[in-house]
């Protein structure tokens, strides 16, 4: 029995039409993976948005300090749902929002620690971004004390470290942007 070539099957125009088919997919992914290899990361973008997730994690410690201790909102609160929802037997109180709201920026503080943490290990090889691993470490040490300051929840205290934090950000963002300008 004779062997079928299916290429002879298929009109040459076909044919051609497939090779330049195959010869840009194989172009767009070469391209792909050359940008993945040689990818520069947008450092000034992350630090930007690292800054924006500070002045949330701010309103947040704002937020749980007000449901535990200010004494006007407490009571609000206690009239408005504590005693409604009790009625449905659903144990709802301004300390559990409090708390709600403090578990929430411990999240996200241990992202933020982890996102600064591979900024650091990603910018350790590159000679121009050494100038800003001085901050970064800073800005680390400052969120081991936040961390350490919500687990006793001292609020105000990890305020004034977000605040700080903040600036050490802006610290590292100004010289980003002074090495963008000066290559």
């Amino acid at each position: 029995m004779a062997r079928i070539d299916y290429l002879d099957l298929i009109p040459q125009s076909e044919i051609e039409r497939l090779r330049v088919y195959a010869s840009v997919i194989m172009e767009i992914y070469l391209r792909s993976l050359w940008n993945v290899l040689t990818r520069r990361k947008d450092l000034s973008k992350e630090l930007r948005d690292i800054n924006e997730s500070l002045y949330l994690i701010k309103a947040k410690i704002r937020m749980a300090w007000s449901f535990k201790y200010d004494r006007r909102k407490r009571l609000d609160f206690f009239y408005r749902v504590t005693i409604p929802a009790a009625l449905y037997g659903i144990p709802v109180t301004s300390d559990t929002l409090g708390s709600l709201y403090i578990n929430d920026v411990w999240g996200s503080l241990v992202k933020l620690k982890k996102k600064v943490k591979s900024m650091l290990k990603w910018c350790s090889g590159r000679p121009y971004y050494t100038v800003i691993k001085q901050p970064l470490e800073e800005f680390l040490g400052i969120i081991d004390e936040c961390l350490d300051a919500l687990a006793i929840t001292d609020l105000r205290r990890c305020e004034s470290l977000i605040d700080k934090a903040s600036q050490v950000i802006t610290e590292a963002l100004s010289r980003i942007e002074l090495i963008s300008i000066k290559s």
